[in-house]
């Protein structure tokens, strides 16, 4: 497992969509800052196992990475939510590198049970903001970002 002891950190909120039924599928956007004065856009797209659940959140994670580049490619989505009258949940981030960060969401949706787990394996995508020459190529790059994503 990585673990920075020098202090840097990824942060990040957005929105997070799952949905599902033994199979299922999860959505996040995100806007990410890390220790070095980088922001962007992370993009996220997964696929996996869900309890059958559909829900929609807003979502915060921590990682202590170096750079919002760290987050770009494959990565494991391990979690779970309770539905307390909204939901609320938790995830752990996973690469090839091991546990790279945490995730909390709340928001709202739906399941036949009190609780639901989820497994992904998703593909992220960051789209640095001031890393183009115009607003346009930021703008093609997020849109290319989500369109593989979506596939």
């Amino acid at each position: 497992m990585y673990l920075d002891p020098s202090g840097y950190f990824i942060g990040g909120f957005g929105f997070s969509f799952l949905a599902g039924t033994i199979l299922g599928t999860s959505l996040s956007v995100w806007i990410v800052f890390d220790s070095n004065g980088n922001i962007g856009f992370l993009v996220y797209g997964g696929a996996g196992a869900v309890s059958p659940a559909a829900s929609a959140s807003l979502s915060s994670f921590f990682s202590w990475r170096e750079s919002i580049d760290d987050m770009n490619g494959y990565s494991e989505t391990l979690g779970a939510s309770g539905d307390f009258g909204g939901s609320l949940g938790g995830d752990l981030l996973l690469d090839e590198d091991g546990l790279m960060g945490v995730a909390a969401n709340v928001g709202g949706g739906y399941s036949p049970y009190t609780v639901e787990g989820h497994y992904f394996l998703g593909e992220s995508h960051v789209v640095e903001i001031g890393k183009t020459d115009t607003n346009k190529d930021f703008i093609f790059q997020l849109v290319t970002a989500i369109k593989k994503i979506l596939g």
